[in-house]
């Protein structure tokens, strides 16, 4: 034993100098990530980091490309081509002695015109791209994994975005060729037949590309959206019943991604307000107060000093004024009006609601039953969307059936059967804004959760084309009739002009996206 420690002791000296050397030896190697270099080894975080990049790059992008003076510089460029190419046949002394002339005048202006476009829609691509990765991973938002791709309607969605690339492409296409053949005519003889096919080919492909251009515009103007997702989704699914129109209505119309973030705002806003308010009519409200203001018709101060009624004031700040979140008072406004753009028949019903509360009509006041429908006065592609409000204005809950009608459409007979709470009517008319007494403000949002609104698809036979009757009839559990209305519209086998004029309602609907949020004054939230 005595050998072994004084063996032990001394080989330490010896090992410690050589680790010592290997400390030394590793301290004086170069770092081969440079300075400062932090390497992440976390697959979330580069996704993460892949994301915000492409989103700062789409945006950008996307604010130059929809610029109008841009778009109109874009869509004259190939006549302009093409106006050059036109001048050197009729006078070949124009013609430059060398190509370098034609890309040094013409290279920069293309790339001018037609990079943005294509850089905001490789970005856009690849941002959704490395977010739907994220949401599968749980890397974004609420933590929870989400399989964004398997969601109805998310294959429309990514179509819209390709189609968008390929239209970049296509335009990239007929630049490069107008102007390559351009260059080529310079070298090559004057007036002879290949000279004279090059021209005119490029002259051709000049006209192709601003024709292109302009009837391509509606895709430039996508870009730089904060909800990039949402106006390339139609609302393929939706409920037939809705308990709570508003927030239902508004639901069905968000992109599988945006409707991650609505869940995540709803359970939000249910903690915000005070103890004892119902959510369900709380949300109602803070959306038909936004859907007015939106309008015009009320105030941000009248908003705030409605919402004070249910929410603190610290509440308000961080459920609608901060600019940084996905929902916030104009993105929710933004939501609204997308929603109104495809479903007007549905908003329709809620400023019949609000008209028949103002006046103090004989269905309001002298009814026990309220029954409105809306269907559009056309049907375009062959198809509608039927929207029936139901008001039980009696004191007590009543099982009632609802029959519809669809004499030589699909389908020809529907029936529903549903319990209706009591929503006990206003003794008279109501103010829309009043300080002490309930005013509509009041009114409409507990009569929209007492309201039970269907939503039902009718369709023709394609070849139909014509005015059509929808009868709508409503039956207690004993088959008497409590009221019965037949609604008529045109029905026509094309989409004609209906798909620009929801692009042009969604487009303006954006708008609300772009605007600054409402400055209200600290008072105004604090009382």
């Amino acid at each position: 034993m005595t050998f072994l420690s004084q063996q032990l002791s001394e080989m330490e000296p010896e090992d410690e100098s050589i680790i010592a050397r290997t400390r030394r030896t590793l301290k004086s190697l170069p770092d081969p990530y440079g300075h400062g270099f932090s390497r992440s080894e976390d697959p979330l975080a580069r996704t993460r980091e892949a994301w915000e990049k492409s989103e700062t790059l789409r945006m950008k992008s996307g604010k130059i490309a929809i610029n109008p003076f841009f778009l109109l510089f874009r869509n004259i460029i190939g006549f302009s081509i093409a106006g050059m190419s036109l001048m050197f046949v009729i006078n070949p002394s124009f013609l430059p002695s060398n190509p370098f002339i034609v890309l040094s005048i013409w290279l920069l202006p293309l790339f001018a015109a037609f990079g943005p476009p294509i850089a905001g829609s490789e970005a856009t691509w690849s941002a959704i791209e490395a977010k739907i990765s994220l949401r599968e991973q749980g890397g974004i938002g609420d933590g929870r994994r989400h399989t964004l791709r398997a969601q109805p309607g998310m294959d429309r969605i990514l179509e819209g975005l390709r189609d968008g690339r390929r239209q970049n492409n296509i335009s990239a296409f007929l630049a490069t060729t107008s102007l390559t053949l351009l260059c080529l005519s310079t070298l090559i003889t004057p007036r002879s037949v290949a000279w004279n096919l090059l021209l005119l080919i490029s002259m051709t492909s000049g006209v192709g590309l601003s024709i292109h251009s302009i009837l391509t515009t509606f895709y430039v103007r996508l870009q730089a959206d904060t909800m990039p997702l949402l106006i390339h989704y139609a609302p393929t699914h939706h409920p037939t019943q809705l308990g709570s129109p508003l927030g239902e209505l508004l639901f069905a119309h968000l992109d599988p991604d945006s409707q991650i973030e609505w869940i995540s705002w709803e359970e939000k806003f249910t903690t915000e307000i005070l103890p004892g308010t119902d959510p369900i009519q709380a949300r109602e409200r803070l959306l038909y107060l936004l859907l007015l203001n939106a309008s015009d018709v009320v105030s941000p101060a009248d908003v705030i000093a409605s919402l004070r009624d249910f929410m603190p004031p610290e509440a308000i700040n961080r459920i609608l004024l901060q600019e940084d979140t996905f929902f916030n008072w104009r993105s929710i406004q933004r939501s609204l009006e997308h929603a109104r753009a495809w479903q007007p028949g549905a908003f329709r019903l809620f400023e019949r609601l609000q008209n028949d509360l103002l006046t103090g009509s004989s269905e309001i006041l002298l009814s026990p039953w309220r029954m409105d429908i809306s269907l559009d006065t056309t049907c375009y592609d062959g198809s509608g969307n039927l929207f029936i409000a139901l008001n039980n204005q009696t004191f007590d809950p009543t099982h009632v059936r609802v029959e519809v009608q669809v004499p030589g459409g699909k389908p020809e007979s529907i029936d529903h059967r549903f319990e209706l709470m009591p929503c006990p009517p206003p003794t008279k008319s109501v103010e829309l804004k009043h300080s002490s007494d309930d005013d509509v403000l009041d009114w409409l949002p507990r009569y929209l959760e007492r309201t039970v609104v269907l939503w039902i698809n009718v369709a023709w036979d394609r070849q139909f084309k014509g005015d059509a009757q929808v009868q709508v009839t409503l039956r207690d559990d004993g088959g008497t009739v409590l009221g019965s209305r037949i609604v008529s519209t045109f029905v026509t086998p094309r989409e004609s002009h209906q798909r620009a004029d929801r692009i042009r309602k969604l487009l303006l609907a954006r708008r609300f996206s772009d605007r600054p949020i409402p400055e209200t004054q600290p008072e105004s939230i604090s009382g």
